[in-house]
């Protein structure tokens, strides 16, 4: 039997064809897991709580790619986390200190906020922390907030238990830690002193079959000392001295010093030849340091001529005036501190002044005040009576 295909439609195939050239050509995106990636972390709530790992860093959400997540969703936001261990005393049963899960500080001690954790705790179940004193942690963990490991003592014990150990009273070879045979180094660490000399011994020893022709040296180099125990010092950079070169070395420079001081020589007179007097004796205000007067003198005037020749010559003084008058005494006068010509200063005062009585504009003609009955009221023409009102004269003759 002969089977029919399916009639498909121009359109219908041409749909098809791009969707299977869309699926060839796309570009699949493969995610690629970061390496070392940690299975989960603990909630810094405080809650036990276990944490899953990030695939991606992002800066906004504080996530670094391969390391697990600070809290649990939604534990981050809780206000107080202070008595966490003791509501969960289970999840820390069998251990004796009281681990801090949230943030620690650059030095490793818990942080709440801007405070201290371990200090919080003390305050809490033992009571306040006295001014001036420190809490120094017994178990010598500082992530640890369990009062009872937690000692009040002052800022100089902390510091020597720092530095000698509490619980480690002994070195590694068995010598008893006490400040005496303490050497602290330079990164401010306490090492038995005994220790320290027989490694730097022991590396001085090696040091010589380094070389297949090293001679020792027995004797030093400038006089010949034997390098014995009692004549040997070793500086602190491991260097070998001879005790008696640097004995002798003492006594000569205290020598020189005694004969420096008691042996002062006296001068009479100065680089130039000049006798020093107190007369001819300068003293510098600023340093105190003394000079010859003379010589001081002959700088100064040395420095003034130079200081002439350098200036450039001056003009002769004129005997003139610009408009050609005569320079004396009498025709020039100081006028606003300027020394001018009395005759020209004279004609420019009198052309400004008709410069500015030709700008002003011209006065109108007066118009003297009248009476009633129209006459002008002049001085001639004006009456004062007994109380005192001016009246027109001719009014008033007039009238009578």
């Amino acid at each position: 039997m002969i089977k029919l295909l399916p009639i498909i439609r121009r359109s219908e195939m041409n749909i098809e064809i791009k969707k299977f050239l869309r699926l060839s050509l796309r570009k699949v995106r493969v995610e690629r897991k970061p390496k070392n990636i940690q299975g989960y972390g603990l909630c810094e709530c405080g809650c036990g709580g276990k944490t899953n790992a990030t695939n991606k860093t992002d800066n906004s959400r504080n996530y670094v790619a391969g390391k697990p997540h600070r809290f649990i969703e939604g534990h981050g936001n809780r206000s107080c986390a202070e008595a966490y261990i003791v509501s969960r005393l289970k999840y820390y049963k069998g251990t004796p200190c009281w681990l801090w899960q949230r943030g620690l500080n650059a030095a490793g001690y818990g942080r709440i906020g801007s405070g201290l954790a371990h200090r919080l705790y003390y305050n809490k179940y033992k009571g306040k922390i006295p001014k001036g004193l420190q809490l120094d942690h017994l178990c010598r963990n500082r992530s640890c907030v369990n009062p009872k490991h937690l000692e009040i003592v002052t800022n100089e014990e902390n510091q020597r238990r720092g530095f000698l150990g509490v619980l480690n009273t002994h070195c590694n070879n068995g010598h008893k830690r006490t400040s005496e045979n303490t050497y602290t180094d330079k990164a401010r660490k306490g090492r038995c002193a005994i220790c320290w000399r027989v490694s730097q011994k022991a590396f001085r020893e090696r040091r010589k079959f380094r070389r297949p022709d090293f001679v020792p040296i027995t004797h030093c180099n400038k006089h010949g000392h034997e390098f014995t125990d009692e004549n040997t010092y070793v500086d602190p950079k491991g260097r070998r001295n001879c005790r008696s070169c640097m004995h002798d070395a003492d006594k000569r420079r205290r020598l020189r010093n005694q004969a420096s001081r008691h042996t002062k020589v006296i001068r009479t007179h100065c680089i130039h030849g000049h006798k020093i007097t107190n007369i001819n004796t300068y003293v510098n205000p600023n340093t105190n340091k003394r000079s010859c007067r003379i010589c001081n003198q002959n700088q100064i005037a040395a420095y003034q001529e130079r200081q002439k020749a350098l200036r450039p010559p001056r003009s002769p003084k004129p005997t003139h005036c610009r408009n050609g008058h005569k320079r004396t005494e009498e025709s020039f006068i100081s006028i606003s501190g300027e020394m001018r010509c009395k005759i020209c200063y004279d004609k420019s005062q009198l052309a400004s002044r008709e410069r500015k009585k030709a700008l002003r504009p011209p006065r109108p003609p007066k118009i003297l005040p009248t009476c009633k009955q129209g006459h002008n009221l002049t001085k001639e023409n004006i009456y004062k009576t007994p109380k005192g009102r001016l009246e027109c004269r001719t009014c008033v003759l007039e009238s009578i």
